[in-house]
């Protein structure tokens, strides 16, 4: 009988597989072709305004529309692939028939919640209907957007749905249905709480609900469930008690429909864009080369030419781990030419990546700026000086790591002059592409949106103007924007959700009034908070650690008095510093697919001094502050 049960739900989630994939690439193929014709559009637009006075009409509103597709369009194809953002960090400590058993219940309230997500989207549609709401300009009708949203979350429904059954033919086929029960049961009672916690003999207050709601969501998180659907599912829930099942539905309804059209939040998908360009597009192989030329016949020279090059390729990539990887694949198998320690090279491609996170165009920065509604354009100013400082360090790390011990880093051979001088030409697209995107957006003259958009048109200028065009590149770029883009916005979505949820609470307002109590001094507090991010930075990746916490630690800081700016540059840093901190280091585990047949634990080892030298950074930027507020001041006042 288990045997039959085993093979209909094989050929079950086959099938739902199959049902999926077509809608799921049709899907994702529009996103693609829509972020490519914004990025065009855009161009256009900034070029003729400013070239011919004769801007295209209305762009604003038409990058709202197009950007609304862009954020639902990836998701079921990136579910396809298994790219859902999750943290295992419990799951993976449970025997795996364990697993299998929470893998199917936390995949089935995925599936209830996207449904409910689904539904949602189709009613807000008939909503807007109903109203005739339409664009100022162009008159477009607003709900066939909201339509495409509740379809392509249909999609994922069934994606998700094929993942639930999979689970559960692997609990099945192991003999483990019994111990389905008590998780379904739990599952129920979870949701089920906004009516029982009701008919409990006492009250419950918002503040003691906040908790238990806290709790409940990392206890989901940790145990693997999608971190997107985790949010919403406590936010919903959370309303519901907190108000009334319809509130929550409404929450539901309202939030992705007002992010999604948001004007502000379209920088986003642009710039990541742009930087998954610039990974294929050769830039990162020229300042390699020009940085090896100038400081390779240094001992520990590949070294510092990898912490210099990943300087500069952050300068128009804007990820740590991306400019990690693109970095490492060229600059490692150099270091192992020259008989480089395994430990030096693997932890100055680790330390290099890190100064990503800092030089502008930062993702990081953006998300942070979204959430904490403060000036993009002034966080990025404020990461260019600790960017440099951090690489400096880096250099003078590496200097005196190899003068203690030479052989950690040969010298590798002198180049003449001239060949130095002739290998500057390989920065000039990142500098022109800094100066371009950057000094834009610093000197008022286009927006972040508009920059990121002009950024991309950059690099596709720059690849075809070095016969490096490469549709297929190109196409790589699109798809894997897209479902970055995509499963970024359902966890800020969600987060955005939960934080309205948890604001009713009082939680966030009591925390920043009991902190403000205590009369320690502040940077004792501010030494607390930041121990907190390097804990979390270990346990997840930098994008869900600033998501989750900023809403609920932003207004303790600001109530210590901290500048808001010089707190984005100092939290980014100690997130980082968690994704390389042994044991788990998230960020290790992408080095170590560059760095193959290094063991983990000479990656950690060779991680330790650039640890510390972070840990100095930050020690600066707390003493000296004005380092990451100078530019920010110079160029916006204050």
């Amino acid at each position: 009988m288990e045997k039959a049960n085993v093979m209909w739900l094989d050929k079950m989630t086959c099938f739902v597989r199959k049902v999926a994939a077509l809608p799921s690439k049709v899907l994702n193929w529009m996103g693609c072709g829509v972020l490519f014709v914004l990025t065009i559009m855009t161009t256009i637009d900034v070029t003729g305004r400013y070239l011919f006075s004769k801007p295209l009409p209305a762009t604003y509103e038409l990058t709202q529309l197009m950007f609304s597709i862009t954020v639902f369009s990836g998701m079921a194809y990136f579910g396809i692939r298994k790219r859902h953002i999750r943290i295992n960090l419990l799951l993976s400590k449970l025997p795996l028939a364990a697993q299998e058993v929470v893998d199917t219940v936390t995949y089935l309230l995925s599936v209830g919640m996207c449904i409910v997500i689904s539904w949602q989207a189709f009613a807000q549609a008939q909503r807007l209907y109903i109203d005739g709401l339409r664009t100022d300009v162009w008159h477009i009708p607003v709900f066939p957007f909201l339509i495409l949203a509740g379809i392509a979350m249909g999609v994922f429904v069934v994606v998700l749905f094929a993942d639930f059954t999979e689970y559960l033919s692997k609990v099945v086929k192991r003999g483990n249905s019994v111990w389905l029960l008590p998780g379904i049961v739990m599952a129920l009672l979870l949701v089920g709480m906004p009516v029982w916690l009701k008919w409990l003999p006492f009250a419950i207050k918002g503040p003691t609900f906040g908790g238990i709601s806290a709790v409940i969501f990392l206890a989901l998180v940790f145990l693997g469930m999608p971190l997107g659907f985790a949010l919403f599912l406590i936010a919903f829930l959370g309303m519901s008690f907190m108000i009334n099942t319809n509130v929550g539905l409404k929450l539901i309804a309202m939030t992705p429909y007002n992010i999604s059209t948001t004007y502000v939040y379209s920088v986003l998908p642009l710039f990541i864009f742009m930087g998954l360009l610039a990974s294929v597009s050769g830039i990162a192989h020229d300042l390699y080369d020009t940085s090896y030329k100038w400081l390779g016949h240094h001992r520990g020279g590949l070294a510092m030419a990898t912490v210099a090059a990943c300087a500069g390729f952050a300068a128009i990539c804007g990820d740590s781990m991306a400019t990690a990887v693109s970095m490492g694949s060229i600059s490692l198998p150099e270091m192992k030419k020259y008989n480089y320690r395994p430990t030096l090279a693997a932890g100055a491609i680790a330390a290099g990546g890190s100064i990503g996170i800092l030089i502008p165009p930062s993702t990081v920065f953006i998300i942070y700026g979204l959430i904490t509604e403060q000036s993009i354009g002034k966080l990025y100013m404020a990461g260019v000086l600790p960017g440099l400082l951090m690489a400096g360090i880096f250099v003078l790390t590496i200097g005196l790591l190899c003068k203690r011990d030479p052989l950690l880093g040969p010298p590798g051979p002198a180049v003449p002059l001239g060949e130095k001088i002739k290998s500057l030409k390989g920065t000039w697209p990142m500098l022109v592409l800094f100066i371009f995107v950057m000094g834009g957006i610093w000197g008022g003259i286009f927006t972040p949106t508009e920059a990121g958009a002009l950024g991309a048109s950059g690099v596709l200028a720059i690849m075809l103007a070095l016969k490096r065009w490469s549709w297929k590149g190109i196409l790589e770029a699109l798809d894997e924007s897209i479902g970055i883009n995509g499963m970024i916005f359902l966890m800020f979505i969600g987060a955005i959700a939960f934080t309205r949820y948890f604001a009713l609470t009082r939680i966030p307002s009591m925390m920043a009034d009991y902190v403000a109590a205590l009369h320690l001094p502040r940077l004792v507090i501010m030494s607390g908070i930041l121990v907190f991010y390097i804990i979390m930075g270990c346990v997840m990746n930098i994008m869900p650690v600033v998501i989750l916490t900023l809403p609920i630690i932003f207004p303790t800081v600001t109530a210590l008095g901290y500048d808001p700016i010089w707190f984005g540059v100092i939290m980014v840093i100690m997130v980082q510093i968690g994704v390389i901190t042994p044991p788990i280091g998230m960020n290790v585990f992408a080095i170590s697919g560059v760095a193959k047949g290094v063991p983990l634990s000479e990656i950690f080892k060779g991680i330790l001094p650039f640890w510390l030298g972070m840990i100095a950074t930050v020690a600066i930027l707390i003493a000296f502050p004005q380092i990451a507020l100078f530019l920010p001041n110079l160029m916006y006042g204050g």
